[in-house]
């Protein structure tokens, strides 16, 4: 699996974790951007293509960035 379908896997998993996190929206969902954050540098994705990373991650998990 590539380093961007993993991202994307991973998106998928933290969305659940928004679903059922007892925190508002904009908490869960700015917990889930640094948690992506963290997996794409972890993945090897430069410091600069890491926001647009997580932007498609999202956008391919099914929700908007």
């Amino acid at each position: 699996m590539d380093r961007v379908a993993q991202l994307a896997a991973q998106a998928r998993r933290m969305l659940e974790f928004e679903k059922d996190s007892l925190v508002g929206f904009e908490a869960a969902r700015m917990t889930t951007r640094q948690m992506l954050r963290e997996e794409a540098e972890d993945l090897g994705f430069a410091p600069n293509e890491i926001s647009a990373a997580v932007d498609e991650a999202l956008t391919a998990a099914g929700t908007t960035p």
